[in-house]
């Protein structure tokens, strides 16, 4: 088995982050748009690479989940992968081919999304020791 450092995962995302981080842009401007307004562009900029390098941890890789991970991130906090359940559910889906947001989000509780957003960190967008990525 390969097994990828978080070193490397993030240099891949940094290689790969333009593209996935435009499309994720597009994504909130589109569907998410009274969740971005007033964000200075540097600091948009910053929270979106912030959310792919989380989900990099989670060994996500298809642009689907990417997009659906940074889109959580905003909606419900940039911390939502810390909720116990969800993390469980990361791990368990993370193993299995195919996408795995979708299925998360189909298996996570009510409960579970509630206590995320309830568990909102904003030091999670920008600071190591929340387990953000920067």
């Amino acid at each position: 088995m390969i097994r990828i450092s978080e070193d490397q995962w993030r240099a891949l995302a940094a290689a790969c982050g333009p593209p996935v981080a435009t499309i994720v842009l597009e994504s909130l401007r589109e569907n998410h748009a009274d969740l971005i307004d007033g964000l200075d562009r540097v600091s948009l900029d910053d929270m979106i690479a912030n959310a792919l390098a989380r989900a990099g941890r989670h060994r996500l890789s298809e642009i689907e989940d990417l997009v659906l991970f940074a889109e959580l991130s905003f909606a419900i906090a940039p911390n939502f992968d810390e909720q116990p359940e969800i993390a469980r559910l990361l791990r368990d889906h993370a193993r299995r081919p195919g996408l795995v947001m979708g299925a998360v989000v189909d298996a996570a509780s009510e409960a579970a999304w509630e206590r995320a957003e309830r568990d909102y960190d904003p030091r999670a967008w920008f600071s190591e020791e929340a387990g953000g990525g920067r």
